[in-house]
């Protein structure tokens, strides 16, 4: 009987032991804890900053973006432990599906990453893994076979040179070149993938002039805002829709009667129609559907239908400019932003003001005409025109900002977001607020 209790007592022993037990965390396990505390950290995540960079395609619509981690301040490596642990920080922290609007999403990794459990907080339908084009890392290539029967694709990274790891190519989706290699550099690519299913991506264009030489190459799809930049302002004649539009607008602003800012709406039924489905849309929280200007001046009041006017001239059909979608995506999440980060130093009426500003600091590229020109249209109250026509003022600040976040200057950053009160990460989810927003319009 004694020998009996012992045994049974050995066995409940082992039987707590096994599942009590914690196995020895990997290196990369312990990365991820370290990542997720820093970023519930306030103090370690203050300047760190998502990097979110649009792809458009030969017909310039945008098909994907190229997101990453970057630490305000201070230049982290890819290959770096911290470049890791803001990776790891970054999955776990921000809704992918929105950062990607539906579409292709592009992240630098290391074979550390690669090989880490945490790689699966990336979605494998969707997710393209950008690794360097010449790295030779033992077990790499097993990883990246492994990955790819799960579902993700590869894009191979060159950057400076031509070295090519053969291996890694053959298992490649894509191949991202960055624009300041040497025009030599990208024929060589070219010639090293003929016969190969893959497409080529140039990355860090920056002008329209970058964008045309490129194309000679003929390339896949182009990375930067390099749309953004106009083109030429040679345009003299403004539209007969956007002309109509922009009386409405000064008709709404200078406060009409409600009557007279009907009758002039009903001259073009589609735009009545258009600012009607977007207001019903737009998660205003209306009981019952807004059915006509008059209802939507009541419930909105003029700031906020003057708004909805300025989307509609960014949407106009007598827009012809090859990347108007993605001007519109820029724009919306511009003037969003905007008005965001104003909220704790701006009143709700110079809000107003702040989104016109970004909302119409794009119309110079999309009508291909001088600023100066556009708002003689246009009555605008003085501070958005100071920072549309001077680039000074309270909204000039903001739209400084904005830019800034567009664009990744984060030296800049810093500086601009003190001025209102935000830190690196208050604009990081604002960012990603404005984001969601713009992504919603687009569904309408």
């Amino acid at each position: 009987m004694i020998w009996l209790i012992v045994g049974l007592g050995f066995f409940a022993f082992i039987i707590g032991w096994y599942y009590t037990r914690k196995p020895t965390p990997s290196a990369a396990d312990n990365a991820a804890v370290e990542a997720v505390e820093t970023l519930s950290s306030k103090k370690d995540d203050a300047d760190v900053f998502v990097q979110r960079v649009p792809i458009l395609n030969n017909q310039q619509k945008i098909i994907g973006y190229q997101l990453s981690p970057e630490r305000i301040g201070k230049v982290v490596q890819q290959g770096d432990a911290e470049y890791f642990h803001l990776l790891i920080a970054m999955i776990s922290h921000y809704d992918f599906s929105e950062l990607g609007d539906g579409k292709k999403i592009y992240v630098k990794v290391s074979a550390e990453v690669l090989e880490s459990e945490e790689i699966s907080l990336f979605p494998a339908r969707g997710t393209v893994l950008i690794i360097s084009a010449d790295t030779n890392q033992t077990g790499l290539l097993d990883s990246c076979k492994r990955l790819k029967q799960l579902g993700y694709q590869f894009a191979l990274l060159s950057k400076g040179g031509v070295e090519i790891n053969h291996e890694l190519l053959n298992i490649a989706d894509f191949v991202i070149i960055d624009d300041r290699d040497k025009a030599e550099n990208i024929e060589t690519w070219i010639h090293a993938i003929r016969g190969k299913q893959l497409r080529i991506i140039v990355s860090n264009i920056q002008s329209q002039d970058q964008h045309e030489r490129i194309k000679e190459f003929g390339v896949n799809g182009y990375q930067g805002f390099y749309f953004s930049e106009p083109e030429t302002l040679s345009n003299t004649e403004i539209g007969t829709q956007i002309k109509h539009i922009m009386h409405l607008f000064n008709l709404v602003n200078s406060k009409a009667e409600p009557e007279e800012i009907e009758k002039a709406f009903k001259l073009d039924p589609s735009l009545s129609f258009n600012i009607l489905r977007y207001i019903n849309s737009a998660g205003f929280g209306f009981r019952n559907e807004v059915s006509s200007i008059k209802s939507a001046l009541v419930f909105l009041g003029y700031e906020k239908l003057a708004r909805w006017l300025g989307v509609l001239l960014a949407l106009s059909d007598d827009i012809d400019h090859e990347a108007q979608d993605a001007l519109f995506v820029l724009a919306t999440r511009r003037a969003r932003l905007m008005e965001l980060l104003g909220e704790k130093s701006f009143s709700d009426e110079e809000r107003d003001g702040l989104f016109m500003t970004g909302m119409f600091s794009l119309l110079t590229t999309l009508l291909g005409m001088p600023m100066d020109k556009i708002v003689a249209n246009l009555h605008l109250p003085e501070d958005v025109l100071n920072a549309l026509l001077h680039q000074k003022g309270p909204c000039q600040k903001v739209l400084a900002l904005a830019i800034a976040c567009e664009q990744s200057t984060l030296e800049a950053i810093t500086p601009l977001a003190e001025e209102l009160g935000l830190s690196p990460m208050d604009v990081n989810n604002k960012q990603l607020e404005s984001i969601q927003w713009s992504n919603s319009l687009k569904a309408i």
